[in-house]
């Protein structure tokens, strides 16, 4: 906490005195795809990740929107394809997962400002008015009362649960990771258990919530927000065998097509996890390129089935927000890594 107060102190300092200026110069010719998950409405007692503030939101798509050239989808395509940039310091709006609040908060203030982005959606999951297994299990941790979690089906879970909200996220955070290892089976047989013995109380997890394909085929009209697969039900791509992989993206790609939602060939992996098998997949799908959650700028030259993304949660200042676009973020973290060697 110490060292990241340091750091915006370090950002903000960095700002005044022109470095970030220096920074959006050296890497002016790479691709700058900010991944956006929620931008809510609703306010909350922790710091939630996933989910942005609509205030927070405004100031940062004003920010790019002033220092920095926004692009569309199809640009982006475009600019892959040729390997070539005809603008300088690009940023390209990604969100994954077709979030509700993607469709009530965030669409009116890109709307309103003219500026383009695309949305990874869940048609399956939409379809099914359900939610990621994931987030609901991190709401869980964090509107219910519980103070105990036991679980004993296939795996040994006993632990306290915090009172305090921080220590609550950083216990949610480690046993969604350690559920995400499993496979599905095993994983829904565990979540299961936690909500038999442990019910959900409370009903309202709307930052959750999902679009349904109507708005999602607004959506895709809008020539504001752009359409494509983010799978059909949001699993763990590497922990499916090569047929799986391809059920859950050819499904999803059908499913938006069937329902006549426009929807361009590109693609972002759930949580990032794929493998070579994924790739062959997406090709075989005709996915002209796909998005990781490896957070960094992204070079023209690299494998585009294997973008880079700038991760934007709701924990990041401006000061960090305004390093990461320009690059300084990423080259403190390199020199960092270097002294930790």
């Amino acid at each position: 906490m110490i060292q990241k107060q340091l750091l915006n102190v370090y950002f903000f300092l960095a700002d005044i005195i022109g470095i970030n200026y220096l920074f959006r110069y050296i890497n002016s010719k790479k691709i700058r795809a900010l991944m956006y998950h929620g931008v809510t409405c609703d306010e909350y007692n922790f710091k939630y990740w996933l989910q942005l503030s609509a205030k927070k939101f405004r100031w940062q798509i004003d920010y790019i929107n002033k220092k920095y050239t926004v692009i569309t989808p199809l640009e982006f395509m475009e600019i892959t394809k040729n390997r070539m940039l005809t603008k300088k310091n690009v940023v390209l709006i990604t969100f994954d997962d077709g979030l509700l609040n993607n469709y009530n908060c965030a669409w009116p203030i890109l709307k309103t400002l003219k500026i383009p982005a695309i949305c990874f959606v869940l048609p399956k999951l939409s379809m099914e008015n359900d939610i990621i297994w994931s987030n609901k299990l991190f709401e869980w941790f964090m509107f219910e009362n519980y103070d105990h979690l036991q679980v004993n089906h296939n795996v040994n879970i006993d632990i306290q649960i915090p009172k305090a909200y921080n220590e609550r996220v950083l216990l949610a955070h480690n046993i969604i990771g350690k559920l995400k290892n499993l496979d599905n089976k095993r994983r829904t047989s565990i979540i299961t258990e936690i909500y038999k013995k442990y019910p959900i109380t409370e009903n309202n997890y709307t930052s959750s919530k999902l679009m349904n394909m109507e708005q999602i085929k607004e959506l895709s009209t809008s020539n504001i927000m752009y359409i494509s697969s983010h799978t059909d039900t949001h699993p763990v791509l590497s922990n499916l065998t090569t047929h799986e992989q391809y059920q859950e993206i050819k499904s999803s790609i059908d499913k938006l097509n069937d329902y006549e939602v426009k929807n361009l060939p590109l693609f972002a992996y759930p949580s990032g996890y794929y493998n070579d098998q994924t790739i062959k997949v997406l090709k075989d799908n005709n996915i002209f390129a796909a998005f990781t959650t490896n957070d960094g700028l992204h070079d023209i030259e690299n494998n585009r089935y294997e973008i880079n993304r700038i991760s934007i949660g709701g924990n990041i200042s401006r000061w960090e927000y305004k390093a990461r676009l320009s690059g300084l973020y990423y080259f403190i973290k390199k020199i960092n890594k270097k002294d930790e060697k």
